[in-house]
């Protein structure tokens, strides 16, 4: 066995001198296809592991932040050391858009085989429910179309709260519904096909009666930093809540029962005891990644005497 060691970095800061805290890092078999061991980084943005000796595929997780999804470590006992520093693309300090209400979208395209696609084209499309008024402006285009460069890499400006109709090349050209956050700058892939990254409650603990009931507030953010709950518009105009995204469940339904709504928790106490409210991310809602997505949410004790 062998301690290593992860320094996770926002890259903005050339000094390196800037760690990124809460950072989750999963080490996977060198394929891929087998999980070994995750951890989170402390405030200096560092976490260690202590792994046999072997090459891993490490993946890194923070909302705000991109790193590269093809990141190997050889792990060593006979290195000097094996530590590692993971540079963290920041999505909220790229540099602003020309115009104030604009939200920059990047990221890149890859082909089967894993190599950049170029020349790919994705058009995104206002809705027609949109507000055709952006600040003092009036938009006069209803589709703005982008193309990667040799890298598989793709930039776009969209307009920040839009929603639009996203058809992407080699994507069975079906258009996919986007909301762009209320931020300067996103990933283009967690714009596309945003997963819920963190829930958010208003206590984290309950001390109840038998037979009392309470609501806490619960929100749901996304790996494209839209909070829930917020608004789409596609045939008629459609709220999305907690609900939309993730499901609630009670480890003891004898104790405490819940239900999820739009951006409340009902739980209803019913028997002395303790329960842990959980939550889950919705499969259906999600586009499947590899490796597979497994966020870690915020739970709710609740205590019935």
């Amino acid at each position: 066995m062998t301690v290593c060691m992860f320094h996770l970095y926002d890259n903005s800061d050339p000094t390196a001198g800037t760690p990124i805290d809460s950072a989750q890092v999963r080490i996977y078999s060198e394929d891929g296809t087998t999980f070994v061991t995750m951890g989170t980084t402390d405030a200096t943005g560092e976490v260690s592991f202590d792994i046999p000796d072997s090459t891993y595929w490490v993946r890194f997780f923070k909302t705000g932040f991109s790193f590269d999804t093809r990141q190997s470590a050889t792990i060593d006992a006979a290195l000097p050391n094996n530590d590692f520093d993971i540079p963290g693309d920041n999505l909220e300090t790229l540099p602003p858009s020309a115009a104030e209400n604009i939200c920059r979208v990047s990221g890149y395209l890859v082909g089967a085989g894993g190599e950049p696609f170029s020349g790919a084209t994705v058009q995104f499309l206002v809705n027609s429910d949109f507000s055709r008024i952006v600040g003092s402006r009036a938009m006069v285009a209803s589709k703005t179309t982008a193309r990667t460069d040799e890298w598989g890499r793709i930039e776009v400006e969209l307009i920040q709260g839009g929603v639009y109709d996203a058809v992407i090349e080699g994507w069975d050209d079906q258009p996919l519904i986007v909301k762009v956050p209320p931020v300067q700058a996103v990933s283009f892939t967690e714009l596309i096909w945003p997963y819920p990254a963190r829930v958010d409650l208003g206590v984290s603990a309950l001390f109840m009666s038998p037979e009392d009931t309470a609501d806490v507030a619960v929100s749901v953010t996304t790996s494209s930093l839209l909070e829930t709950p917020y608004e789409i518009f596609t045939t008629s105009v459609a709220t999305v809540g907690a609900v939309s995204w993730v499901s609630a469940s009670s480890s003891d339904d004898s104790v405490a029962t819940v239900s999820l709504g739009v951006e409340t928790l009902c739980i209803t106490a019913v028997d002395p005891g303790v329960a842990t409210i959980t939550f889950a991310m919705k499969d259906t809602v999600v586009e499947r990644r590899m490796p597979a997505l497994s966020p870690t949410y915020s739970t709710l004790t609740v205590t019935v005497a």
